[in-house]
């Protein structure tokens, strides 16, 4: 049994990780400043964004915080209005704290062996 819940508690851990993986990736590829040439693009790739979470959140739910998740969903949210209203500097820092919950995410699901007992 108890090698049971070890093999769960590694298969979530890669699935949570990989979530934060892709997120990562989506993230990286935003260019650093928001301008009007590029809003369109920077949109469609929050809205891909807020879709893929909104997809794998439920997942991740079974083990990290709801107000860890809760804290990414609005990040996400507000990245995609400031792309949408073309805001610049709360782009900018709603890509910051973007990074910020992802990081989170992968951290609260390391394992160790304190997080097996």
């Amino acid at each position: 049994m108890f090698a049971f819940l070890v093999a769960l508690i590694c298969i979530n851990n890669i699935y949570i990780n990989r979530i934060a993986d892709e997120l990562e990736d989506m993230r990286r590829s935003l260019p650093s400043e928001l301008t009007d040439e590029n809003s369109s693009e920077i949109r469609n790739t929050t809205l891909h964004m807020l879709d893929f979470w909104k997809s794998n959140r439920s997942i991740a739910e079974l083990s990290v915080a709801k107000t860890e998740l809760d804290q990414l969903s609005n990040h996400l949210v507000v990245l995609n209005c400031a792309a949408e209203v073309r805001d610049n500097t709360e782009y900018r820092k709603s890509v910051a704290l973007l990074t910020l919950a992802i990081n989170d995410l992968k951290r609260l699901e390391q394992i160790s062996f304190e997080s097996l007992f």
